[in-house]
């Protein structure tokens, strides 16, 4: 028996709706991010931030890297939690 919950082709759509959305509102609040990066798909969420798949726009690399994870932390928890998850990022680069 298929454990995987009936999905119709709207849904898939919707959803896609909803990254582009969420894409859309990172770059509101991060307003450099845009001339920087094309960000493509999220790539993974959690309680209160997503991280999103992007490539640098210009052929210059940064360290060697075209691909990047970006963090969007929505501040939903108390900020003692969002500033152990800004220091946790920043002991590993």
């Amino acid at each position: 028996m298929d454990s995987k919950p009936f999905t119709s082709p709207g849904d898939s759509l919707s959803r896609a709706d909803d990254e582009l959305d969420n894409i859309a509102l990172l770059q509101d609040a991060v307003p450099q991010l845009e001339s920087l990066f094309n960000i493509s798909h999220c790539i993974g969420h959690g309680t209160f931030s997503s991280v999103y798949l992007a490539r640098t726009k210009h052929t210059t690399t940064i360290n060697g890297r075209r691909h990047f994870a970006i963090k969007h932390i929505i501040p939903t928890s108390h900020p003692s939690r969002v500033f152990m998850e800004l220091r946790c990022l920043k002991l590993i680069g």
